[in-house]
């Protein structure tokens, strides 16, 4: 397993690395933003929910065009967060799984270099500025390259820092990092999205393109271990003909296979027991079924790691077997829903504790 010698200095990166670092592993705290905001968190907790994932928006950590990744960020802050846990409590062992935003919260001059058009997301909720509801084109060779450019000075600065054990590819997604979301529909708001969509000349095949380029692009990581989050496809057509497909998830999950080796991470961010809302999807007959066996069935044979994020809470009906499926669909991190207040309302920490070693011996170290 590889060592995580600890590095004070965030700046200058640790001596490289000839290995592969472990997988973001065990039952995992969904946003670090959840412990600034509660600094009281049980530390006993910390010691078995040790993993933490960073949110960070695309424009908040470059603003400028093309310019350089900005420091003290929510990644460094983290960083330091979990050092100073680390080297006070060494049985603590936290560490990072970073995901960055874009879509909607790509930065303005991304928007602007490559065109834009009105989406409305989740994000819309709380909007500083018209900005917050612009898309950029995504699959323009420009958004692209820009996107490429960030992994690049990315990578330059965490990819040889060891506590950071995994990086999200989700370029091409509307908002949460998940490359397949595209918040369209056949009514309501997502009806509009998906004409804004074509007036703006998406295709799927640009679509599917632009998604096999984010996975190129993310080969500038050597020693960290890349995660995507694989949905269904969604097809947008003229409203009433938007539909979902799994055939082509299933090629990408293909694709990033083979271009990412031994550093891919398998998943998806919305799991969630059979009687929840939308748990029919989940069940034999259902897309999400049927794209997490496919996952599954690459984890059994060819031993490439799993990783999922369930729902909110307000969406499962039950958090252990919400727990439960994650384990069956091969698992090796789970990310919670909400932050420690909200699950330890259902999961006391012996069960946390039980269930985390289950996930962490189905994931993979090397």
């Amino acid at each position: 397993m590889l060592s995580c010698k600890r590095d004070q200095d965030i700046h200058t990166p640790t001596s490289i690395l000839n290995e592969t670092k472990p997988q973001a592993s065990g039952l995992t705290i969904r946003n670090f933003e959840f412990l600034t905001s509660n600094p009281e968190t049980d530390l006993e907790l910390l010691k078995v929910v040790n993993c933490i994932v960073v949110r960070v928006f695309w424009r908040d950590i470059q603003p400028n065009e093309n310019g350089p990744i900005e420091r003290n960020n929510m990644i460094d802050s983290a960083l330091n967060y979990i050092r100073q846990k680390n080297n006070t409590y060494p049985s603590m062992n936290l560490n990072i799984k970073v995901r960055v935003l874009c879509g909607v919260a790509s930065p303005d001059w991304v928007k602007e270099k490559c065109g834009s058009f009105i989406l409305i997301t989740d994000l819309a909720d709380h909007a500083t500025s018209p900005q917050d509801s612009l898309m950029p084109k995504f699959w323009q060779p420009k958004f692209i390259s820009a996107y490429s450019s960030l992994q690049k000075k990315l990578a330059s600065i965490y990819d040889t820092v060891p506590e950071i054990t995994e990086i999200v590819n989700g370029g091409t997604g509307a908002l949460y990092a998940e490359s397949f979301i595209r918040f369209a529909g056949n009514a309501g708001i997502t009806k509009q999205n998906s004409i804004n969509y074509i007036n703006a000349g998406w295709s799927a095949d640009k679509d599917l393109a632009a998604i096999k380029n984010s996975i190129d692009v993310m080969k500038v990581w050597k020693n960290t271990r890349v995660s995507m989050a694989f949905n269904e496809f969604i097809q947008i057509e003229q409203p009433p003909n938007v539909y979902r497909e799994s055939a082509p998830t299933k090629t990408m999950i293909d694709y990033f296979i083979s271009t990412m080796g031994k550093q891919a991470v398998l998943g998806n961010n919305g799991l969630r027991d059979d009687n929840a809302q939308g748990g029919d999807d989940w069940i034999p007959g259902g897309l999400m079924y049927e794209i997490s066996e496919y996952m599954k069935n690459k984890h059994i044979d060819q031993g490439i790691p799993i990783y999922y994020q369930t729902a909110t809470i307000d969406k499962l009906s039950n958090l252990m077997n919400t727990l439960n499926k994650g384990l069956e669909k091969g698992a090796g991190c789970i990310e919670l829903p909400g932050p420690p207040s909200v699950f330890t309302k259902y999961l006391t920490l012996e069960t946390l504790k039980a269930y985390d070693g289950k996930i962490e011996a189905q994931a993979a170290f090397r």
